[in-house]
């Protein structure tokens, strides 16, 4: 019987044991980009997270979408209204409220951690919001992150209603949140989609306080979200948050919107193929892409709350090279966000307009 060194069972070991172990980095946090998510349909039905533990199959290939849709904007602080208030935050993200105004959430995020600064919610009035700020910051996770590793942090902070300049009433937060990697591989979504991730499973809880210390209300939430490596944002969220006054659990779930994923469909263009120049632009921009096979491609144009205020009409092309010249100067300073869409998936590009 022919016998196999024990030096080469050892790397061999090693090498399973590396590939089957999937391992989160700070590259799943979003920046500088644009991610939709399509609400699903909760009313009188109960979404279950599935188990944990390794090697499970979540199947949410059918879950129901109610035919609506978020688009969160991930820029800098300093695209935003709040960006000194919310110091030292390095990512805002920007999303509408359904009425007309915005959520702004803030983040402070490193190669190795990524925590919660606080959020600018709006008050049903362009002149009234609530202000939550935090001056011990919520961790929600350190980097890298791998099946089994746990984090508990407390935080603290305030949350300000004001009117116009004026402060209505100020509380005071305490808050603890614990997450857990408590599951790994394979997460099915709608559109024949499949990658490997992990689950983060998320208890979070609040108690806030009046300045006389008096209890002005407690919050808990327990939410699950998977994450496959080098896709940014969650895939999926599923969040369950008790509803003290009917004695029930509010559901809410959503699912990134992904047109392609690696391994599913040749994609018509490759990210190295798809160009934006002169960027900075002032004038013009020229949007460079290569077409591996002929598609029907759509340009658009976004600013940073998702308001489209660029288009090239959807066309069929051939498969080459090819060149689109748009002039900026119906559009003012600021970044934007080109969105080229073919058959088969969506690809971006930053620009800013001087």
């Amino acid at each position: 019987m022919k016998r196999t060194p024990l030096l080469l069972v050892i790397v061999l070991f090693s090498v399973f044991k590396v590939m089957a172990q999937l391992t989160l980095t700070s590259s799943i946090i979003p920046q500088n980009i644009a991610l939709t998510y399509n609400n699903v349909n909760t009313s009188g039905t109960t979404v279950s997270p599935g188990a944990g533990g390794t090697g499970v199959t979540w199947d949410f290939s059918g879950l129901p979408w109610d035919s609506t849709a978020t688009t969160y904007n991930y820029s800098v602080p300093s695209n935003t209204p709040y960006p000194t208030t919310y110091n030292p935050a390095n990512i805002a993200a920007i999303s509408p409220d359904g009425f007309g105004d915005y959520y702004y959430d803030y983040y402070y995020s490193t190669s190795s951690i990524y925590q919660i600064i606080g959020h600018v919610q709006p008050n049903g009035s362009s002149t009234s919001n609530f202000y939550t700020k935090y001056s011990d910051y919520e961790t929600v996770v350190t980097f890298p992150l791998q099946y089994g590793d746990s984090l508990a942090d407390t935080f603290y902070g305030t949350v300000e209603l004001t009117y116009g300049t004026d402060t209505a009433q100020k509380d005071y937060r305490t808050g603890h949140v614990y997450t857990k990697v408590d599951g790994s591989g394979t997460l099915m979504l709608p559109g024949n989609i499949s990658m490997p991730a992990l689950r983060l499973k998320i208890n979070r809880t609040t108690s806030d306080t009046t300045a006389d210390g008096y209890s002005a209300g407690k919050d808990s939430s327990l939410s699950y979200a998977w994450y496959s490596p080098n896709y940014p944002g969650e895939l999926l969220v599923i969040g369950y948050t008790p509803d003290i006054f009917f004695s029930t659990i509010d559901t809410v779930a959503y699912y990134q919107s992904i047109s392609s994923i690696t391994g599913i469909k040749e994609p018509a263009v490759t990210g190295k193929t798809f160009t934006v120049y002169p960027n900075p632009a002032s004038d013009v921009v020229n949007i460079s892409y290569s077409l591996q096979k002929s598609s029907t491609v759509t340009i658009l144009v976004k600013d940073l709350i998702a308001n489209t205020v660029l288009t090239v009409p959807a066309q069929k092309q051939t498969v080459g090279e090819h060149t689109v010249t748009l002039s900026l100067n119906s559009i003012k300073q600021g970044i934007y966000i080109i969105e080229l869409s073919t058959d088969e998936e969506t690809l971006t590009q930053k620009l800013t307009k001087l």
